[in-house]
């Protein structure tokens, strides 16, 4: 009866949502990187890729997000990131900030489209992959060590994500379920379902490099 009882908790605490495991869990001893563990990893390096990989990410665009999260400038499904960060202070969010970008970059994916496929995607994009998101996305795992223009720094950088995560951003791009810039739209909307699967397995098959 013992085992059956905590099979069942262990079953019961897989399948709650991240806001009510929030809720449920007494994060107050927790460092405030520790609660975005949770989901993200403690080194930012998640298991699922429904939890975008926070390692190595470019600090001040993990910061913009978390404010823009907590604004309702960006929101996700079921508004669990709303419900995590809006009690968040700017120490907290500089303490995360500093945790998750100064971690090592996550590994690259093993999963790589076949050269058909990369070769048939970036003649319908006009040009190669890497050039077609890589000239703002880069592949640094750090902040430039040159100063740069603030939008370029609130860039992400693909390489090494999720694919099931980047097709799903790209995706709400597409269709403005997530707000875009004017460059991502014309891109995407010339993509169907499965390029933009294509182009999420080949970034998340690139390695970023760390300087």
């Amino acid at each position: 009866m013992i085992y059956y009882s905590q099979a069942f908790s262990i079953i019961l605490s897989l399948s709650l949502s991240a806001v009510a495991l929030a809720d449920m869990i007494d994060d107050s001893g927790l460092e405030p990187w520790e609660t975005c563990a949770l989901c993200h990893g403690l080194y930012g390096d998640s298991a699922r890729s429904k939890f975008p990989k926070l390692a190595g990410q470019k600090a001040s665009y993990l910061s913009k997000q978390i404010k823009d999260f907590q604004s309702g400038n960006r929101t996700n499904d079921g508004g669990q990131m709303q419900s995590m960060v809006e009690s968040l202070s700017n120490d907290d969010i500089k303490q995360i900030v500093n945790w998750f970008s100064t971690q090592p970059a996550p590994k690259a994916s093993p999963d790589k489209p076949t050269q058909t496929d990369i070769n048939n995607l970036a003649a319908v994009l006009g040009g190669k992959l890497e050039q077609t998101c890589g000239t703002c996305h880069q592949a640094a795992s750090a902040e430039p060590k040159t100063k740069a223009p603030a939008p370029a720094l609130q860039i992400p950088f693909l390489h090494a994500q999720h694919a099931d995560y980047l097709t799903k951003q790209m995706t709400d791009f597409k269709t403005s379920d997530r707000p875009s810039t004017s460059l991502h739209q014309p891109l995407l909307k010339s993509m169907n379902p499965a390029q933009i699967e294509i182009l999420a397995q080949y970034y998340a098959s690139l390695a970023r490099t760390q300087n």
